[in-house]
């Protein structure tokens, strides 16, 4: 599963759009735990495509709806640090919002 996303987002543009950075974040918590023991690059490559598009745009959109999925998904992440996995440096930054006031 984990090989196959990871080809697929081989195809997607370099800064990801909203939609499909909360996609991605949807399917990479699908991803078994035995996947991402075996392949921990792959799984922080796609982390790091998300972080990257994220600083970009999408904490120009993220909302008030879309705070709680990103804040778990980010929980997830750090959670999998029991497992001797520590992606924390690319989810810096995910759950930040800009908004502008006036």
């Amino acid at each position: 599963m984990l090989a196959a996303l990871y080809q697929e987002w081989q195809s997607y543009p370099t800064i990801l759009n909203f939609a499909d950075q909360c996609a991605l974040m949807r399917r990479l918590r699908q991803v078994p735990l035995a996947e991402i023991q075996q392949q921990p690059a792959l799984f922080a490559a796609v982390l790091q495509h998300i972080q990257i598009s994220h600083q970009d745009n999408g904490m120009f959109e993220l909302g008030d709806a879309d705070a709680p999925m990103f804040a778990e998904f980010v929980a997830w992440v750090d959670g999998l640090l029991v497992y001797n996995l520590d992606f924390s440096q690319y989810t810096d930054g995910l759950a930040v919002r800009f908004g502008m006031m006036g």
